[in-house]
């Protein structure tokens, strides 16, 4: 069954590690998408203490040590030329490096006491601090008004922008960092603000992020919850859950499912990745894809068949 239709959405992430050794690399990948159906990319530009594009906060903070290739503008080139919408997604949210503190981004922020603590793997930084939300806030603001001029259609957050409960913070003080940001993207007129969270399952419980409430005071303007399972059966689970649960503004919000077709682990069986998608469909809702490699390479043909 072909379900390529306008109406859903047909996206996909792009990691920081994913076809990025040089700009040519980078425009035949989304090549490959472009073949296979995809009509917007998330590109990873905020990952392990370094930012992907070209950032006035980041190079004052810790100069170029904090600045890596430009995959943003290389992104937006193939975008640009083959019709694929680009977003420019931060990846690591509130977390400054994975393993230990020995980036540079992450040691100035131990030096400046930013550092919450260490949490599944990684260490995060406190939404509660004043200079790291206008640390965020900033490099935001450059990916915005450096790039929009150049196709840019807006930013994504995810499931990183969050203070996991254990290390103290509270849901009331992730509110007010998304209010923050929020506030701080309406100077751009026309930026959008993405938002791909945890499930709502868990994302209050665990992460201290209430993505409900979140959309129904619009601080921000869609949201893809990462719906990340390897069974349809669970999928359709949490699908039905979330829909159940979320008020009507919200909902309206709600752009497509995060799916999940491959990463650590086993891929998810494409027969289950077919029914997720037609579920999403069927209600509605368009669907992307953690990552862009399941697409292009794990599951090429089958793509083509339903989006291509």
């Amino acid at each position: 069954m072909n379900y390529n239709s306008t109406q859903y959405l047909q996206a996909a992430w792009i990691p920081t590690s994913y076809r990025a050794a040089s700009e040519s690399d980078r425009y035949n990948m989304m090549s490959s998408l472009k073949q296979l159906g995809v009509r917007r990319v998330y590109v990873d530009v905020w990952n392990q203490g370094k930012v992907y594009f070209v950032s006035p906060t980041m190079s004052k903070l810790i100069g170029n040590s904090g600045i890596g290739n430009d995959h943003l503008m290389w992104t937006l080139n193939a975008g640009n030329s083959l019709g694929i919408e680009v977003y420019a997604w931060f990846e690591y949210g509130f977390m400054c490096s994975y393993g230990d503190l020995s980036n540079n981004f992450a040691q100035y922020s131990k030096s400046k006491g930013w550092v919450l603590g260490q949490y599944s793997g990684f260490y995060w930084i406190d939404p509660a601090n004043a200079d790291v939300l206008s640390f965020t806030a900033g490099i935001m603001l450059d990916a915005v008004k450096g790039y929009m001029s150049k196709g840019l259609k807006g930013v994504q957050w995810d499931d990183h922008f969050a203070t996991p409960v254990g290390l103290g913070r509270t849901s009331y003080q992730m509110d007010s960092a998304m209010s923050y940001m929020r506030s701080s993207l309406k100077t751009v007129p026309g930026a959008v603000m993405s938002l791909s969270p945890a499930t709502l399952s868990v994302a209050l419980s665990t992460y201290n992020v209430d993505w409900n409430k979140w959309g129904q005071n619009n601080y921000y303007d869609e949201v893809i919850p990462q719906i990340y399972r390897t069974t349809y059966d669970s999928f359709k689970t949490e699908f039905d859950y979330t829909t159940k649960n979320l008020g009507s503004t919200t909902k309206a919000k709600w752009t497509a499912a995060g799916i999940r077709v491959d990463g650590s682990g086993s891929p998810t069986p494409w027969a289950d990745v077919n029914n997720m998608i037609w579920y999403s469909n069927a209600n509605i809702k368009g669907a992307a894809v953690w990552y862009a490699h399941g697409i292009i390479e794990l599951y090429p043909s089958n793509f083509k068949n339903i989006w291509g």
